[in-house]
């Protein structure tokens, strides 16, 4: 049952820090815009990226 205490915590540890990437990249964008939009579109490259890899990941390069 002890895993079931810390769930919420979980969650709210889990919510506080998208909340948190949410005000850095909002504040960035109004900032650095060229700069927000590289950083976004390298770190969705990469989830992407490593989302494709089933077996060989040289073949699911997508620029």
């Amino acid at each position: 049952m002890k895993n079931l205490t810390t769930l919420p915590y979980l969650f709210l540890l889990i919510a506080v820090t998208t909340k948190t990437i949410d005000i850095t990249f909002t504040f960035l964008y109004s900032n650095f815009p060229n700069v927000t939009l590289l950083i976004s579109r390298v770190i969705g490259f990469t989830l992407a990226w490593f989302g494709n890899c089933n077996n060989n990941c040289t073949d699911n390069i997508y620029p």
